[in-house]
C-alpha cells in the first residue's frame, strides 16, 4: 500500500513543481508588460499636457519621474495619477541655476588738480647793461590789433525722423486636429459590443463560452489594419486580498493574450495587464451585480 502511495505522489510532485515554473515565468513575463504599458501611457498623457521631455520610469505600479521644473512638481504628479493602474508617482524636480553674481562697479578716482601760481621775475641787470633814463620824452603807444573774426558756420541739418516699423502680421490660425480614423473608430465599437470573456471561478482558465468570445475578440483585430495595437486589461472584483487579485488579473489577461496567438493574431500586436481591483466600474461594491461588472476584461485598442 505504501509502495502504490509513493508511485502516485510522485508525479503530482512533479506536476505541481512544473505548474509553479510556469505561473512563475508568465508572471514575470506580466509584469514587465504592466511596467512598459504604465510608462507608454503615462508619457502619453505627460506629452499631451505639454511635459513630453520628461523621464518616467516605474517599477510595478509604482512611477518615477524626473527632470521636472519646481514649479511643475504638482502638475506632472496629477497627470501621472490619472493614468489608469498607477498607484503611486515621485517626481523628482531640477535643480535651480545658481543666480550670476553681479560684477562689481568700478570705483571712480576723483583727482583734483593743484592751480600752480607762477610769480613773474623782474630780470635782473647785468653790468654790461645799458643803463636806464631817467626821464622818458617820447611816449611810445601800443595799438591794439584785432585780427578779422570768421563768419560761424551753419548748423547741420537734422536727420529725417526714422520711417516707424510696419506693424507685424498676425500668426496663421493653426489647423485643426486631424479627426479620427473612421476605420479605427469602426474596431473600437466592434471591441466594445463583443461579449465579455468567462473564467472558471477563481481561475485564469477560460470556459467554453469565454473561448467562444475570444475567437470573435480575434476576428475583429485580424480585420483591423495591421499597424494597430492592442492591450488586453483583466479586472477583479474586491473579494479576496489585493495581492491575490493582482496576480489573478495578470494570469486572465496573459491566457487571453495567449489564446489570441494561437488563434493566428502576431505577438508583436498584442500586450496584457492585469490590474487586479485599482479600477472598478462600481465603486463601492454593494451586491453580486456590482462584483460582476467590476470582474471583466477589456481589449483595448492602444496605436
Amino acid at each position: 500500500m505504501s509502495e502504490r502511495r509513493r508511485r502516485i505522489a510522485l508525479p503530482m510532485t512533479l506536476a505541481i513543481a512544473a505548474l509553479l515554473g510556469i505561473s512563475l515565468a508568465q508572471t514575470t513575463v506580466v509584469r514587465a508588460t504592466a511596467e512598459r504599458d504604465l510608462t507608454d501611457r503615462s508619457r502619453d498623457a505627460l506629452g499631451a499636457a505639454g511635459y513630453a521631455s520628461l523621464d518616467v520610469r516605474f517599477e510595478g505600479r509604482d512611477g518615477f519621474v524626473s527632470g521636472v521644473a519646481p514649479d511643475d512638481v504638482d502638475a506632472v504628479e496629477q497627470v501621472v495619477l490619472g493614468v489608469t493602474g498607477v498607484r503611486v508617482v515621485e517626481v523628482g524636480p531640477v535643480s535651480a541655476a545658481a543666480a550670476a553674481t553681479p560684477a562689481p562697479t568700478p570705483t571712480t578716482t576723483s583727482r583734483s588738480t593743484a592751480a600752480s601760481s607762477r610769480a613773474s621775475s623782474t630780470a635782473a641787470s647785468s653790468p654790461e647793461s645799458t643803463p636806464t633814463t631817467a626821464s622818458t620824452d617820447v611816449t611810445t603807444e601800443a595799438a591794439a590789433v584785432t585780427a578779422p573774426t570768421e563768419p560761424a558756420a551753419p548748423p547741420a541739418p537734422e536727420p529725417p525722423p526714422a520711417p516707424e516699423p510696419p506693424a507685424p502680421e498676425p500668426p496663421p490660425a493653426p489647423a485643426p486636429p486631424p479627426g479620427p480614423d473612421p476605420a479605427l473608430v469602426a474596431v473600437d465599437a466592434q471591441l466594445a459590443s463583443l461579449s465579455s470573456v468567462g473564467f472558471a471561478m477563481a481561475s485564469a482558465r477560460l470556459t467554453p463560452e469565454g473561448t467562444a468570445a475570444v475567437a470573435s475578440v480575434a476576428a475583429v483585430i485580424a480585420a483591423s489594419p495591421p499597424t494597430t495595437m492592442f492591450q488586453i486589461r483583466a479586472h477583479t472584483d474586491t473579494t479576496g486580498p489585493a495581492s491575490a487579485n493582482q496576480w489573478l488579473s495578470e494570469a486572465r489577461a496573459t491566457t487571453v493574450c495567449n489564446e489570441l496567438i494561437r488563434q493566428g493574431i502576431p505577438i508583436e500586436r498584442l500586450s496584457a495587464a492585469g490590474l487586479g481591483e485599482t479600477a472598478p466600474l462600481v465603486s463601492p461594491e454593494v451586491t453580486a451585480e456590482d462584483q460582476a461588472r467590476n470582474r471583466r476584461v477589456e481589449v483595448v485598442r492602444v496605436v
